[in-house]
């Protein structure tokens, strides 16, 4: 069964025994898929968006280096993962100043990193086209899993064949907002479809339903102790808030009602009583 994790409002981690074999593929000649596609509607609208997620055959991972050099941040460590047998192993302690490093330092710290894990490095590439750094050659079942920058704490995952809105990592597919034409995920109940090809010319279809969180729980949060206080606020909602978070990946067969339970939850905290309420709280000047 497909499951959908939400990351923060920043990523969706997808995963199910489709999507493990899809990866696996990747490192065949000749791939059992030959297109991936993604269906979805938000809140329940009346019309699904489908788009193509550009399924290719391995190509090269690449990074987009871009705000590390703009903000000079320090490259500390690099991690690679065998997809095989799940271990990861990594290079630290690099201190790769991002403004000044030249692609033979990013090609030196990871052949080191291969070699000291006794891994080959023969027709291993790194170039940078841009800002992008790609890598190509890696040995099979080899994939780089992030950049981690000690300047900023921050830890920058690699893409796959450069694609913007979706990518492999840690064994499980992830999709950005751009994903859904959105430039950051939305409070809503989104209904994910994925629709895999295979050779024969065959689907497999994986449908889940699940509810983004990205400001909600803060309201409900700041709104406890009226409803403490308070009998004329609605604790129905409190409720139907419990339940929406708890209905998520069970199939996608409960969809029409979670799309209720948040229509519910958003009428009640829109009115002006409410916010009001939510205004007059100093500890939710984060949640619109």
């Amino acid at each position: 069964m497909l499951t959908v994790e939400n990351y923060n409002c920043q990523y969706l981690k997808l995963d199910s025994p489709t999507i493990q074999k899809l990866k696996e593929n990747l490192l065949l000649e000749t791939s059992e898929f030959t297109k991936v596609e993604l269906e979805y509607n938000i809140n329940c609208g009346e019309t699904p968006i489908k788009k193509e997620l550009q399924y290719t055959h391995f190509d090269y991972w690449s990074i987009d280096l871009s705000q590390n050099i703009a903000k000079n941040d320090i490259l500390d460590e690099i991690i690679f993962k065998h997809i095989i047998t799940g271990q990861e192993f990594s290079i630290d302690n690099l201190n790769i100043d991002m403004a000044t490093a030249t692609v033979g330092d990013y090609l030196t710290a990871i052949t080191d990193l291969l070699i000291d894990n006794g891994l080959s490095t023969v027709g291993l590439s790194v170039v940078l086209v841009g800002n992008e750094l790609r890598i190509t050659g890696l040995p099979t079942g080899i994939v780089p899993i992030s950049f981690n920058m000690s300047t900023t704490v921050e830890i920058f995952l690699f893409n796959f064949n450069s694609q913007g809105n979706w990518f492999y990592g840690l064994d499980y597919l992830y999709l950005r907002p751009a994903s859904f034409n959105l430039v950051n995920f939305i409070d809503g109940v989104y209904k994910i479809k994925l629709i895999y090809t295979l050779l024969d010319g065959s689907t497999i279809e994986e449908t889940q339903c699940f509810f983004a969180d990205c400001t909600i729980k803060c309201k409900i949060a700041s709104l406890l102790e009226d409803a403490l206080e308070d009998d004329t606020l609605n604790k129905n909602m409190y409720l139907y808030y419990l339940a929406l978070t708890t209905s998520g990946n069970c199939g996608g067969c409960n969809c029409a009602e979670m799309c209720e339970l948040y229509e519910r939850i958003v009428a009640y905290l829109n009115n002006p009583i409410i916010i009001d309420k939510l205004n007059s709280k100093s500890c939710c000047s984060g949640c619109n």
